[in-house]
């Protein structure tokens, strides 16, 4: 601190220095008293370190004349050895106009902070992927997106549907559909984005295998025989750069959709990729995010480097909470005291630093000291805290007793709307992210497990919301009334009504047989005949 101080203040002595001791024989002249420098202030004007100046100079060519806006458009860094060695990335057409971009938008004030909104590269994401807030929000998406899953049915026979979904559905579970897909989410999360590859079995470092990785994968029997495929494999963004694409006519099909990406020198088409993207970007950026959105990581760097800042200080002020000052005597430490009376002044603090316990005792001079102990307030500082959580979980839309375990100050005392919310957004992000991968997918398993696609079966996301025991109960008996009322008007039979329970995971009776009628209970006024004349 010493040093700091010297630094801003240069010239001034902090304390003077105590002079040597001067020894004097017994028979001397009395010792005169010496005489000390006059402490003068500092000479000359503060001493500015050359790296606040630079951050100065910085923060003003923030204000958007020297922003460089080449750099934010620049194409995203991927591992090496994915790229050929003559490879040069394209360019959008018309794009130089980002050469004046300071002057066309750089006096606005609101755009300065697009200083601050590049993308921070795979390196960088990956880092951010072990930091327990970020992997909670990416996690906790990805489960809710995959935990109930989908469901098959049919248009055709029941039946038959049954059977032919049933068997759809464990060849779905024998490639771990459900599995890759949630991982490819999550590294969509960490990433921006991710692939699946349809691996069909050829060797990629083969030149007939490379050849054949270049053609498009047609969904049909020709192309995919049964028993061709062999799963999937997780590509991340790092290891895939786009192959050439059009760049040049928006009017075209693929305008800014690659046709093929290179993976680690290998082309591959992009029908033998499953693409997963979200938060996609505009065309200008797609480039700089390797054509796939913005990373939930990266969108929330900035609310969890603030939350680590306020937990942080707090942890700081609940330390440091509680100041206990010893008012003594300084006057000869003031007054230029030498090294005796330092070393005086720091036994005393030191004593009471020893003693300060609840067990210890510690005397003062009743006339010259006295003990003043100073609490700083705490209160506010759970509010504060519990905020930053807050806007965790607004920036990644997720309710905060899903994403931390506890309901905050201010939220719904039920948390129903939100969790309603919260299942709206997964099921949204479902149609958005899964939907096309997920019929490619379903379509490729059938045809290497069936050699046909069968048109009859369609699959659906099940529901996320999931009943209590009450509701249930109260709408089985709602069931069971609208039933009987159906029986007795003939509108259905009871063989219909039991088939419906069977079929019923809610219903309380799955394994019934449906064949195996119960007798029906005599109605009121009905009985043997025989026992009916014995009673007249």
């Amino acid at each position: 601190m010493f040093n700091k101080l010297r630094n801003l203040v240069s010239g001034a002595p902090l304390l003077p220095t105590s002079p040597a001791r001067v020894h004097v024989a017994q028979d001397s002249a009395p010792r005169a008293e010496p005489r000390w420098p006059a402490i003068e202030g500092p000479r000359r004007g503060l001493n500015i370190s050359p790296a606040l100046l630079d951050q100065l100079q910085a923060m003003q060519s923030a204000q958007g004349e020297d922003v460089d806006w080449k750099a934010k458009f620049k194409h995203a860094q991927v591992a090496p050895g994915t790229l050929p060695a003559n490879h040069k990335p394209q360019e959008l057409a018309m794009d130089s106009m980002c050469d004046n971009m300071a002057a066309t938008i750089g006096a606005c004030s609101g755009f300065n902070q697009l200083s601050g909104i590049d993308f921070i590269g795979y390196a960088a994401l990956s880092l951010l992927s072990q930091h327990p807030l970020i992997r909670a929000m990416v996690e906790t998406l990805a489960d809710e997106m995959t935990r109930k899953w989908i469901k098959f049915g049919g248009r055709g026979e029941e039946e038959s549907d049954a059977e032919r979904a049933k068997a759809l559905d464990d060849a779905t579970k024998k490639y771990q559909l459900k599995e890759h897909f949630k991982s490819a989410m999550a590294t969509t999360g960490y990433m921006g984005g991710a692939m699946l590859f349809i691996d069909m079995g050829d060797d990629s470092d083969t030149d007939g295998g490379r050849a054949e990785l270049m053609t498009q994968l047609t969904l049909d029997s020709a192309k995919i025989p049964k028993g061709k495929f062999k799963g999937f494999r997780l590509i991340e963004p790092i290891n895939c750069y786009p192959a050439p694409y059009n760049a040049s006519n928006p009017l075209k099909k693929g305008y800014y959709r690659p046709d093929a990406w290179m993976i680690q020198g290998r082309t591959v088409h992009a029908s033998r990729l499953l693409r997963f993207a979200q938060n996609e970007v505009p065309i200008l950026l797609r480039p700089s995010y390797n054509f796939f959105g913005v990373p939930l990581a990266q969108m929330a760097l900035d609310y969890v480097d603030r939350f680590d800042t306020v937990r942080i200080a707090v942890a700081k002020l609940v330390k440091r909470f509680s100041t206990s000052i010893l008012k003594t005597d300084m006057s000869q430490m003031l007054n230029g005291g030498g090294y005796d009376d330092a070393t005086s002044l720091k036994a005393r603090a030191l004593l009471w630093s020893m003693m300060g316990s609840n067990d210890g005792l510690m005397t003062l001079d009743m006339e010259g000291e006295d003990f003043v102990q100073v609490n700083t307030p705490l209160s506010g500082l759970g509010d504060i805290v519990s905020q930053q959580l807050e806007l965790l979980a607004a920036i990644s839309r997720t309710p905060a007793v899903k994403l931390l375990g506890i309901s905050p100050k201010g939220f719904n005392a039920t948390g129903e709307y939100d969790e309603s919310n919260w299942y709206d957004h997964v099921a949204s992000q479902q149609s958005a992210v899964f939907a096309q991968p997920l019929d490619v997918a379903v379509k490729v398993i059938q045809l290497s497990e069936f050699g046909q696609i069968d048109p009859d079966l369609t699959h659906a996301f099940l529901p996320l919301h999931e009943l209590s025991e009450v509701e249930k109960a109260t709408n089985r008996k709602s069931n069971a009334d609208t039933a009987a009322a159906y029986i007795d008007r003939g509108v259905i039979s009871v063989e219909e009504e039991r088939a419906r329970l069977a079929k019923d995971p809610d219903s309380g009776y799955e394994s019934l047989d449906v064949d195996d009628l119960p007798e029906r209970p005599a109605a009121p006024g009905e009985g043997d005949p025989d026992e009916t004349e014995e009673k007249d």
